[in-house]
């Protein structure tokens, strides 16, 4: 980051998220003048393959610097990209499968998606461990209750993603689905 002023150097590390299919002049902006260094895509920003790659290219193409682009697209439940898009089972599928070498090929699949749309973040693959079957944000998403199980999956959709470009968040650590409650609506202790 040599060369960055302060301003810039504190902007590369900020990812922001807008409503509306079409980027607002304000990120465009932002963008030139490197103040972020990526974008979120949410439900709210997508419509068709084409609308998103036209999307992605002109946040790429304004960017002072190379940025993020991020999406939620674990697969299963979780997966901003819905209709016109691949559809592929959820982590506790493929934790049930248990073929890790099935669990990476569908992430690449995913990620080969992700990055013809021009996306090369996916905030994926949720690690968490099934404790508490009460949990209602986790769920299906979790790939199973043995942390060796779970652990040679994640492993397996990181590669799935990486290898095809796509860099991959492991999230939700153990604990999340440990507690009766939703984080979107109250404190989960």
């Amino acid at each position: 980051m040599e060369g960055l002023s302060l301003e810039e150097k504190i902007g590369q590390m900020l990812v922001v998220g807008f409503h509306g299919t079409k980027a607002p002049p304000y990120i465009i902006r932002w963008l030139k003048a490197g103040r972020i260094g990526g974008v979120i895509l949410f439900a709210r920003n997508i419509t068709t393959p084409r609308q998103v790659r036209d999307l992605t290219k002109s946040l790429h193409q304004a960017a002072k610097y190379p940025i993020l682009i991020a999406i939620d697209q674990e697969g299963g439940t979780v997966a901003r990209l819905r209709e016109g898009y691949t559809e592929s089972p959820g982590a506790m599928a493929l934790g049930a499968a248990d073929d890790p070498e099935l669990t990476e090929k569908v992430s690449s699949i995913l990620a080969t998606e992700l990055r013809a749309l021009g996306v090369n973040w996916n905030l994926a693959p949720a690690i968490d461990i099934t404790h508490n079957i009460d949990n209602p944000s986790v769920g299906t998403r979790s790939i199973g209750s043995d942390p060796q199980h779970v652990a040679r999956h994640a492993k397996a959709q990181i590669t799935g993603y990486q290898t095809t470009g796509v860099a991959a968040t492991a999230k939700h650590y153990p604990g999340k689905a440990n507690t009766p409650v939703d984080p979107h609506v109250e404190l989960p202790v």
